[in-house]
């Protein structure tokens, strides 16, 4: 082979490589701001993420459907110089403050941040480019990516420069294709700096969060819904211990969820497919009635619900097993509960226990 023959062989090659292994090609922007929807986590969800800097915030909202879920609205805080996220439910009017480890946003919220993960990630799967193209606007790169043993496939779009996640959809063998995540509108100017003061009063509660592993207490020891505390956005804390009055609310002598917590069994697996899992849900109420509850973990269950019956006040266990095929790219789990009426409805007021990470590996 010539000299000149080799040459061009490698330019051809090393293009290639490019389009099937992507790579960081720019250092990520430092703010940026956009609109997009996830169904990672469960019913689709609309996003609103600003970042400047260390600071973002990820709101979340959702309207409800009856008989399926209810309205779900809730603002997450990440400072991450000040290694704190605060969660805000606007619905439950609850607020709790957490230390938190990592250095950008779950993945499955705001995949600008971590870029570089995704890219090397992908990088490791059975991947195909298949073209360019753009989504709502954005130049973007789409790779196909087929499951273990024809188990289904994934399509994923990163975006020309950065090579962040712009759409994702998945398709399980026999079913149609889903959205699990598109970002509509992006922009990289700075957003208002009143969007990331902390809210004046919120519930401390202990272990440590972060964007791929918790070790939060999760256990919420207060009654949530007997308390009132600002949420206004634009009010910073003073950084003193969060030990301000709360204004209980008046009994109206309607029975009502007050807490619920989660655990995951295992927290963490590495071995083949398909790997088992255990979700386990606590549920305590202030007197009798039915709850409805959710598992939000379509990723390893589907996110199953049921109902439960309480004669008294008090506390009470669900669990359901489950499995996962593939590693799951969504690396957390929530449960929800509400008290249920005579006609079959729940809600308004929806009770959250907040992530619970998990670390899943599996191999085929």
């Amino acid at each position: 082979m010539s000299r000149k023959i080799f040459f061009i062989v490698l330019i051809l090659m090393l293009a290639q490589a490019a389009l099937t292994v992507p790579a960081q090609s720019d250092s990520l922007p430092d703010t940026y701001s956009f609109q997009g929807i996830s169904s990672a986590t469960g019913p689709p969800t609309n996003l609103q993420v600003n970042r400047n800097g260390s600071k973002e915030v990820i709101e979340r909202t959702r309207p409800a459907k009856q008989g399926e879920w209810d309205e779900y609205h809730v603002r997450t805080l990440y400072d991450f110089q000040a290694h704190k996220v605060y969660d805000i439910d606007l619905i439950g009017k609850s607020c709790w403050v957490q230390k938190y480890d990592s250095s950008n946003a779950p993945s499955m919220f705001d995949p600008i941040g971590q870029a570089e993960q995704m890219a090397a990630e992908l990088a490791k799967e059975k991947q195909q480019f298949i073209r360019r193209e753009k989504i709502n606007g954005i130049p973007a790169k789409m790779f196909e990516v087929t499951l273990p043993k024809n188990q289904g496939k994934y399509k994923i779009w990163l975006e020309e420069k950065y090579n962040f996640e712009v759409k994702w959809v998945m398709a399980m063998a026999g079913e149609p294709e889903e959205t699990q995540f598109e970002i509509r509108q992006l922009s990289y100017k700075p957003s208002p700096a009143a969007l990331f003061m902390p809210p004046k009063e919120c519930k401390q509660i202990g272990g440590a969060a972060a964007a791929t592993e918790s070790h939060s207490e999760v256990k919420i020891d207060v009654k949530i819904p007997e308390q009132t505390v600002d949420l206004t956005p634009g009010k910073a804390s003073d950084g003193k211990p969060e030990t301000q009055a709360v204004k209980p609310l008046e009994k109206s002598g309607v029975t009502r969820v007050t807490a619920v917590q989660m655990r995951v069994v295992p927290e963490s697996y590495s071995g083949p497919c398909p790997g088992r899992v255990q979700l386990i849900g606590e549920i305590t109420t202030d007197g009798p009635g039915t709850v409805w509850y959710r598992f939000l973990a379509g990723a390893i269950s589907h996110s199953p619900e049921g109902t439960l019956q309480f004669e008294a006040a008090g506390t009470k266990k669900i669990k359901i097993d489950g499995s996962f095929n593939s590693t799951p790219r969504v690396t957390h789990a929530s449960f929800i509960a509400a008290m249920q009426n005579a006609q079959g409805k729940h809600g308004p007021k929806t009770v959250n226990s907040g992530p619970v990470n998990y670390d899943f590996t599996c191999t085929p």
